[in-house]
Parts: structure tokens; sequence; C-alpha cells
């Protein structure tokens, strides 16, 4: 934390301007250069992504005396009549939209979804990311629209980038 603080005293003091300026370019913002970045990150699959919010939503990951703490970073209020319970978790980058969440709706029925969306070039990106809450909703919230994506997910030779647990 010091040494956060430290740094952040430097980057924001007049005479270190300079420093900001030089790495705070177009050229270092490169989408190009972002995506390459993205292919290096370490990475996960959507089923251990989902696997990992069963874990949070059933409180078995971490500790009992953690796991308020971990579910006020990811538990969302609930404003609706069909659902009881709802958390996610994005960590998106410049080319893969990345989306986790669980939820209890009424009925006591528990889901754990995952979704990863690779869009290298950009065009579809954030179009995307508005559209995917409204996506997820329906989803979790009209069976005929979940055997559809159900049956969609797992036409493309058993592979889906989609995992619903």
């Amino acid at each position: 934390m010091k040494k956060s603080i430290e740094i952040h005293q430097i980057l924001n003091s007049d005479e270190r301007i300079g420093c900001i300026q030089k790495w705070n370019t177009k050229q270092n913002y490169a989408r190009r250069l972002q995506v390459l970045e993205s292919r290096r990150l370490p990475r996960s699959t959507t089923k251990e992504y989902a696997h990992i919010m069963k874990l949070i939503h059933k409180e078995e990951l971490v500790p009992s005396s953690i796991n308020p703490y971990l579910k006020l970073l990811v538990q969302r209020q609930v404003d609706n009549s069909k659902l009881i319970e709802f958390g996610n978790k994005g960590g998106s980058t410049i080319s893969v939209l990345t989306e986790a969440l669980y939820c209890t709706d009424r009925e006591g029925n528990e889901f754990q979804i995952a979704m990863f969306i690779q869009d290298e070039s950009g065009v579809d990106h954030i179009w995307l990311k508005q559209k995917l809450d409204l996506f997820f909703y329906k989803l979790l919230t009209d069976t005929e629209f979940q055997e559809e994506v159900s049956s969609k997910l797992t036409y493309d030779k058993g592979r889906s980038d989609c995992f619903i647990q």
C-alpha cells in the first residue's frame, strides 16, 4: 500500500508529468499491441469459470469467515420478482469479452454461467458488452430461451464457448 501511494504521488507531481506524457501515447495503446498482450495473459475455460462461480454461490471457495466479504464483491442487488440472488464477475480484455455469474430463482433453481466471446477486431465488443446483461436476464428467466440457447451452443460439433452449470 505504501509503495502504491508513493508511485501515485510521483505520477501526480508536477515535476514528473513528463513521465505520464511519455508513456500515455496513442502508440502505446495501439489495438494490435493490446490484442497481442491479451493473448499472452493467463487463460482459463468457461467450465472452470462456471465452477468457481458455483463454489462462490455455495460458499465453498473460501473459509466461512471470508464468504461475506467475497459475496460483497460479486453479489448484486436483485430488483425483480424472478431472481432472489445474483452475483457476477467480468474480466474482459480488448479482444475477449468475459462474464461469469451465478443466481438463484424464486423456485430455488441455481445457475452458474460463464461466457467468453472472442472479438479481435473490436467491431462487436462494445455492442455485445451493452447487450450481455439483457441476454443473461432472458437466459435466466425464460425456459424456452434457455432451451434454444442450449441447442445452438451444443450444435457446433459439441463445442461451446458458453458453459452453463
